[in-house]
């Protein structure tokens, strides 16, 4: 009888997993880092529609004045519109609203012509209460729409008067408002993890260090959805 042996090499394999941002230290399988998203998806509660008005006449001066004629009709007949809705800014200087840092006034012009022109920018301002429904936040929309293109029919025929609208978007006047309800959700989804994790390993995962960004992420989907969101990364250690 031949006589066989039989040698069983066991290997031992440290596996590093990375799963929906989950990553095992190197170090130890004890203990491993989670990096998550925190999200809530809330309303907008503006829209913007930035108004250009462009002037020409003789002198920078004149033009300047009857840029200024031209927003205070703009905003006489805002003035027809339900006010708790719509209003008119014409002067965003100080504003903190990353879209409107830029300067709303400038000139420029032809001198061999004799052309001095003034560009103005106002804003028609479209507010969302909480209670305004999706059909409401559309009609009012379309208000805004018609209503820019109405008063722009009254200037068609000016040779020297240039009125159009451009690059509308939606904002969240304040977003440091839901920070505490973005923080949450991190918490939750680290909770949802550790539970996973704590099946598969047989010990229970407590969260050792956290660490968030500062800034919320906003991303606005449309008129009815936005996107804040703080990217955070959390350490583990098993009990």
């Amino acid at each position: 009888m031949k006589l066989i042996t039989v040698s069983i090499l066991i290997i031992y394999v440290l596996i590093q997993p990375v799963f929906a941002g989950l990553d095992y230290s190197e170090k130890s399988q004890h203990k491993f880092r989670y990096e998550v998203k925190g999200e809530i998806i809330v309303k907008p509660d503006r829209a913007i529609f930035p108004i250009i008005i462009t002037v020409q006449s003789k002198s920078y001066k004149f033009s300047l004045q009857n840029a200024n004629k031209i927003v205070s009709a703009l905003k006489s007949d805002t003035k027809k519109l339900d006010n708790e809705v719509f209003s008119i800014s014409s002067s965003d200087f100080f504003k903190k609203h990353k879209r409107r840092k830029k300067i709303n006034l400038s000139f420029w012009g032809d001198d061999n012509k004799n052309a001095a022109k003034t560009k103005y920018i106002a804003y028609l301002i479209v507010k969302f209460n909480n209670t305004v429904t999706f059909e409401d936040r559309a009609k009012y929309i379309a208000e805004s729409l018609d209503f820019i293109n109405n008063f722009k029919k009254k200037y068609i025929k000016d040779e020297n008067t240039s009125i159009y609208q451009e690059g509308s978007f939606y904002e969240i006047d304040n977003v440091e408002q839901f920070r505490e309800k973005i923080v949450n959700s991190v918490y939750q989804k680290a909770k949802l993890m550790a539970d996973i994790v704590g099946k598969y390993e047989g010990l229970v995962p407590v969260i050792k260090e956290v660490y968030f960004d500062q800034g919320i992420i906003e991303d606005i989907i449309n008129f009815n959805s936005a996107s804040l969101s703080i990217n955070a990364k959390l350490e583990y250690t098993f009990k």
